[in-house]
């Protein structure tokens, strides 16, 4: 099933700050970094737009993000702990370090974005798409997941543990020194020379 992509139309300009204090979170669109720390609990983001924001002086926790789009932004080691993203997507951003924990992922893209350490230990994931994304040492742990696209991707070094990649083509993505259990495997698409990479690391002698 293909995922789907956020369901926006207008965006009226708006900043952080004047969000929080209109207590208003629907069709804006952010562009303005804060200038001070801003803090968002227990709130919905809908149908909203982030372009070119460095993250790291706002603060999330349980926070809803529904139909929005992130362009260009930087949230690199950003905690969006317990949080859950509805027909999202992440394009070309910078999110090193950036944890997911605990939160729930639903029609997700994420494409061309730098995710370097990422970690998304025991996050759900239903219909989720990763394009030409950089995901080097990023950490999957527990994943409760249904349909799950990888392509043109870099995984090496990544864990996979007790996260299924069944039916998870990896032919066309970079996997070298993958740390993942036969559990996860079962059930994904690999290359030949792939294949033979994940047997050694399962331990598994070809003669």
């Amino acid at each position: 099933m293909p995922v789907q992509k956020p369901r926006v139309k207008l965006f009226t300009p708006s900043t952080f700050v004047h969000a929080k204090d209109m207590d208003l979170y629907d069709h804006l669109s952010f562009s303005e970094n804060p200038s001070v720390v801003v803090s968002f609990c227990d709130i919905t983001f809908d149908a909203c737009k982030f372009e070119k924001i460095d993250f790291h002086l706002l603060d999330f926790k349980n926070v809803f993000f529904c139909d929005c789009i992130f362009e260009h932004i930087d949230c690199s080691n950003l905690e969006f702990y317990k949080s859950n993203f509805t027909r999202c997507q992440f394009i070309d951003c910078k999110m090193i370090g950036t944890s997911f924990i605990d939160s729930t992922l639903v029609d997700v893209t994420f494409h061309s974005s730098l995710m370097r350490y990422s970690n998304f230990a025991n996050c759900k994931f239903q219909h989720i798409s990763f394009v030409k994304a950089d995901c080097l040492q990023a950490s999957f742990h527990y994943l409760d997941v249904k349909d799950l696209s990888i392509s043109e991707s870099c995984l090496d070094e990544t864990e996979f543990l007790e996260s299924s990649l069944n039916q998870v083509d990896l032919s066309d993505s970079s996997i070298s020194g993958i740390v993942t259990d036969l559990k996860s495997l079962k059930g994904a698409k690999v290359s030949f020379e792939q294949a033979a990479s994940l047997a050694q690391i399962l331990g598994v002698t070809i003669v």
